[in-house]
């Protein structure tokens, strides 16, 4: 079975791909666990020095990556292996130091599974999964770091 992805357009020019897994945290996990999160304090954005340059952005610099389904932001980190026109962002991101119902430990600030759309014509028939590779999205710099964040994160 084999299906297209949405094609990327001039409103969302580049391919997104999810699930870059980071060295600290197994899946979605340890984000609490302090030694761990020294080691990878914000979640990356991955882009080619090309595009970045495109945006404006520069390396460190927070940004907000768009699809029609959701938004994430996260710390730009440019890097000449990445294929041009191509982003890619880390799995499961979440902020433990955010607690409470109302912000559910930050899940939806930066969590890739967002940005996925869950329209039954984008799902696999036999498995009903989404999309995760190859997605249209939009990079676009934040002129400052999101509000909310503990100084750990800030300053990560």
């Amino acid at each position: 079975y084999y299906r297209e992805g949405p094609a990327v357009n001039e409103e969302y020019p580049y391919y997104v791909f999810t699930g870059v897994r980071e060295d600290p945290f197994f899946q979605t996990g340890q984000r609490q666990v302090k030694v761990l999160r020294d080691r990878c304090p914000t979640p990356h954005l991955f882009m080619h020095p090309k595009d970045a340059a495109d945006q404006c952005i520069e390396d460190g610099d927070w940004a907000k990556l768009e699809t029609p389904t959701g938004e994430v932001v996260a710390k730009v980190s440019v890097q000449e292996s990445m294929k041009e026109k191509h982003v890619r962002v880390p799995h499961g991101w979440w902020y433990p130091e955010m607690r409470g119902k109302a912000q559910l430990a930050g899940s939806f600030i930066s969590s890739d599974a967002v940005l996925c759309s869950d329209d039954p014509e984008m799902l696999d028939h036999e498995q009903g999964i989404p999309h995760f590779k190859g997605f249209p999205g939009r990079v676009t710099r934040l002129s400052e770091a999101p509000t909310g964040f503990s100084e750990q994160v800030l300053n990560g």
